[in-house]
């Protein structure tokens, strides 16, 4: 886990989406992350369509477009935190996630915690008293340190499955002639990622 940059706090919003409309995360050149408090619904980032809900932490990549909607009759309810020279990942040129992975990190048993931090950088960004930007700047620091360690715990869980789905593809199939392309198709991660996992 390491930073490419320094991390800055741009910006914050709350969001909140019905089933009836769709709210737009525009590109824009800056790592946002956003926290759904309440409600299940969809995103969809022209190549993915994903599911989302409570406690779920979505990465919206730099540049990037995504649209949001409510599947349900509860409307999608969360904080928005866009950040500058946010990259961390298990992977030293990577941001929080590879972009074939799913953007999507489950937040569990940590999310009153992490929901805490969320709501406390929105309450300092909106309410702009004395020393608000030293406060949002120390919070934001204890919530990457949060996210760092829930990312980590993601990253290799869902590489020691990857690797145990590939390992058992090729014993069964091991007197085929695999490649890595096919094999990668196999447990839906790219040919490159695959290649570190097997180093």
């Amino acid at each position: 886990m390491i930073f490419l940059n320094a991390p800055r706090f741009i910006s914050t919003a709350l969001v909140r989406c019905n089933h009836l409309d769709e709210h737009h995360f525009l590109a824009n050149p800056y790592t946002s992350i956003f926290l759904i408090q309440e409600g299940r619904g969809e995103v969809y980032n022209g190549e993915q369509l994903l599911s989302i809900s409570e406690r779920d932490l979505l990465v919206i990549h730099p540049s990037t477009e995504y649209r949001i909607r409510a599947t349900t009759e509860i409307c999608i309810r969360g904080v928005l935190i866009s950040i500058d020279g946010l990259h961390f990942s298990g992977l030293a040129q990577g941001l929080l996630f590879e972009p074939h992975l799913q953007p999507i990190l489950r937040i569990g048993e940590d999310f009153h915690k992490i929901n805490r931090f969320f709501s406390d950088i929105h309450k300092e960004a909106t309410a702009t008293g004395v020393g608000f930007l030293d406060l949002i700047a120390s919070m934001l620091q204890t919530l990457l340190i949060l996210l760092f360690r829930l990312t980590e715990h993601h990253l290799r869980s869902s590489t020691n499955s990857i690797s145990h789905i590939a390992k058992a593809y090729i014993e069964q199939n091991y007197q085929k002639d695999l490649s890595l392309v096919d094999l990668a198709e196999i447990v839906y991660v790219s040919p490159y990622h695959l290649s570190h996992l097997f180093k």
